[in-house]
């Protein structure tokens, strides 16, 4: 195909794009952008309060999903010495729905002041297919703040970040 007989094709393929793609895509809602697909089940992570050894901490967990999820699991896991008060490492969640978040409310009992991880996962299926959502949240303690005599003075943005000149060359 020669360039000559190659214009009217790709004249007609950028009119006819833009025109198809707006068919069946759905535009994100003001202010929301995805850069990549996004997965069916999301998990939000909020705790209240830091951690203090020997207190009970709760977290609470809300799960979405974007379509209909059947037969919902949440699994908890804890790192040794975090003990699980609340719920059972296992809790049915049935079927969850989009318009319908779920929230629970995680209780554990730091043992230790060192960073430690309580792994969440929730299993169901959407249109048959089985689908797996999982994350670690960290449990972390602040670090002993030094003297005041002592303290660093504080950064500025501009030397926190160091920025370098990159040149890019085509080949």
């Amino acid at each position: 195909m020669t360039l000559r007989n190659s214009l009217p094709a790709v004249a007609l393929w950028l009119v006819a794009s833009p025109l198809f793609a707006a068919q069946g895509a759905e535009e994100p809602a003001p202010g929301v952008f995805r850069s990549k697909p996004t997965a069916p089940i999301d998990i939000a992570v909020e705790q209240a309060q830091e951690p203090i050894v020997g207190q009970p901490l709760e977290i609470v967990l809300t799960i979405t999903t974007e379509l209909e999820l059947a037969g919902g699991l949440l699994t908890l896991g804890v790192d040794d010495p975090l003990p699980l008060i609340e719920p059972a490492a296992e809790t049915a969640l049935g079927t969850l729905r989009p318009d319908l978040p779920v929230t629970i409310v995680v209780t554990v009992l730091p043992l230790v002041a060192e960073t430690q991880y309580l792994r969440v996962a929730v299993t169901g299926a959407i249109g048959g297919e089985p689908q797996l959502r999982t994350l670690s949240v960290p449990i972390r303690f602040e670090l002993a703040t030094p003297d005041k005599d002592d303290a660093a003075l504080p950064m500025s943005p501009a030397d926190a970040v160091q920025s370098l000149e990159a040149v890019e060359t085509v080949y």
